[in-house]
């Protein structure tokens, strides 16, 4: 086998050379001679084992397909459709279980490449049965086939391991593809399809079964994804039952490998419960939104499966997070994983904002600080730039933390602004100036951080995916420095913030200016809101200069 293999690399990597491009018909040439140096080679070198021909046949045209689905998706298919007529009377058989299943995989995968889904779902699900008859019916011991992409998984695993994890992938290629069809409420793997499983490899179950519960979690199906995700931690301890029944990690090095293994699942189906929870807030808060809490009155009572409906039970929620959060952070350490500690730290900040909007007033600043806290922590650690860093992906990870703490400190001055306007607290104005020199900060640190490109003429532009986003921010700057001034008493205060309010409103216009040809820019709303709060604070500012000037004369007139 070892040697045909070899041989078919070898003639396939020749003939291709020899072939003119312009030939119509060198796919099918070049097909068959493929074929009959390999089944001349087949018939010359016969194994102790005897495989049928034509499971031999059908395997070649099975890797032909395989090689060339990324050059020519029509030669594959037909590949495919040739691999299936010869296994029609083997499907079921020690050698030809796995090329069928897998012949059916790559069909699926192909047709749903091309959102073809319905056959993609025929392909799959014909994979899925002709498994469960095998396994289930038939009961023979499966023999490995040279098929590229198993031949490699191979190793020490057992002819039955290789068949399951085909059979994994499978199931989990389905999931995908059913989130695609209209009937996307029947699900690829069902409880029954991971109940009646034998769970042996334990942290692959484990993984794939949340990898499940996450096609649950964007249909808003919460039982069903909370369930799979009970069924993936039960797993994990089970497996953890066995690996101390093999005894403590000091004990081997190959048991220290396995609890390491261990500890990374954990993490990775924490990820996934945190991804529940997030979404669960979301769509409650969206739903409070909507105008159904009266729809939703007759379920308030019950478990946390069900929309949320006020700040208490979406603070359970939240908790359960942050749990999750924590149980993540075990594994994925700022010290070992920088990148994935921050990313980490992103979602929960995602919880907090989601949070703070079922609690507008006498909570909302408390669980601002802490969200700023948590953040501040991770940018601090960041700044001192780590080498194991790529530069695109830490200035990516840097750039969301800046924005959500500016959005964080923004909140904070949202929730002071009716304060300032009517509490006569000690200390309450400059807190509220600090907060909103806080977000400018950090907007700014944001904006320093995007790259402007320059044309022949000297005009710098923005790239297209973050234009809306930055002009936004110029806009947001400018209004909080008109809230700073609204507040502030000093003249010359007042006259800076002003100012600084006219040059971020004024960006924005001269950036519309020297784009005309860019049509998206009139859509936002910030196509005319500078334009008027310029003319607004432009009036203010000669008003601002004039007092401060009356003042001046009246000290001089005093001297």
């Amino acid at each position: 086998w070892i040697r045909m293999v070899k041989r078919y690399n070898k003639i396939q990597k020749n003939y291709w050379k020899r072939i003119a491009k312009s030939y119509p018909s060198y796919k099918k040439q070049a097909m068959d001679v493929l074929l009959q140096d390999l089944l001349s080679q087949y018939d010359k070198i016969r194994s102790k084992k005897i495989i049928p021909r034509n499971i031999v046949t059908a395997i070649l045209y099975l890797n032909a397909g395989i090689l060339n689905k990324k050059k020519d998706i029509i030669f594959a298919m037909e590949c495919y459709d040739k691999c299936i007529d010869f296994l029609k009377d083997d499907k079921v058989t020690s050698e030809g279980i796995i090329p069928a299943i897998s012949v059916n995989k790559e069909y699926g995968l192909i047709c749903a490449q091309q959102k073809y889904y319905n056959n993609a779902k025929e392909f799959l699900k014909e994979a899925e049965t002709l498994y469960a008859t095998f396994t289930e019916d038939v009961k023979l011991n499966p023999v490995v086939t040279p098929i590229i992409g198993i031949k490699e998984i191979q190793g020490d695993w057992c002819a039955k391991n290789i068949l399951k994890k085909l059979h994994i992938s499978t199931l989990y290629s389905l999931a995908k593809i059913c989130r695609n069809l209209i009937d996307k409420h029947n699900p690829a793997c069902t409880r029954k399809n991971i109940q009646s499983k034998q769970l042996i490899i334990y942290d692959d179950w484990a993984i794939i079964v949340a990898k499940i519960s996450f096609y649950f979690i964007e249909e808003e199906e919460f039982p069903q994804a909370r369930y799979l995700l009970a069924v993936s931690s039960y797993i994990l301890k089970k497996y953890l039952k066995t690996l101390k029944a093999k005894g403590t990690m000091e004990t081997r090095e190959s048991i220290s490998a396995e609890y390491e293994h261990y500890d990374k699942t954990v993490a990775n189906v924490a990820k996934y419960w945190v991804q529940y929870g997030i979404t669960l807030l979301y769509t409650s808060q969206m739903r409070l939104f909507r105008g159904l809490l009266s729809e939703l009155k007759s379920i308030s009572n019950k478990i946390t499966d069900k929309f949320l409906l006020d700040f208490n039970s979406a603070k359970v929620v939240f908790w359960n997070v942050w749990k999750s959060v924590k149980k993540v952070r075990k594994y994925y350490t700022f010290e070992n994983y920088p990148l994935d500690y921050a990313y980490n730290a992103l979602n929960f900040s995602e919880a907090y904002k989601l949070l703070t909007l079922f609690k507008y007033q006498d909570n909302g600043m408390k669980i601002h600080e802490r969200h700023v806290e948590m953040l501040e922590e991770v940018i601090n650690r960041l700044c001192i730039k780590d080498k194991r860093i790529c530069p695109r992906d830490y200035q990516i990870v840097c750039r969301q933390i800046w924005m959500d703490l500016a959005e964080a400190y923004s909140a904070m001055v949202n929730v002071m602004e009716m304060r300032v306007l009517t509490s006569k607290e000690k200390g309450i104005l400059p807190k509220f100036e600090n907060l909103a020199k806080s977000s400018i900060k950090h907007y700014q640190l944001y904006l320093n951080s995007l790259e402007m490109s320059k044309s022949q003429n000297g005009i710098e532009s923005f790239s297209d995916d973050v234009l809306t986003k930055a002009l936004d921010v110029y806009c947001k700057i400018g209004a909080l420095y008109y809230k700073i001034n609204t507040i502030t008493i000093d003249l010359h205060k007042k006259m800076h913030y002003v100012m600084n309010s006219i040059d971020a409103y004024t960006f924005i216009i001269n950036y519309s200016n020297d784009h005309p040809e860019n049509q998206e820019l009139k859509k936002y709303k910030w196509q005319k809101l500078p334009i008027e709060s310029v003319t607004r604070l432009s009036s203010e500012l000669v008003k601002i200069v004039r007092k401060h000037n009356t003042r001046i004369n009246r000290l001089l007139y005093f001297l």
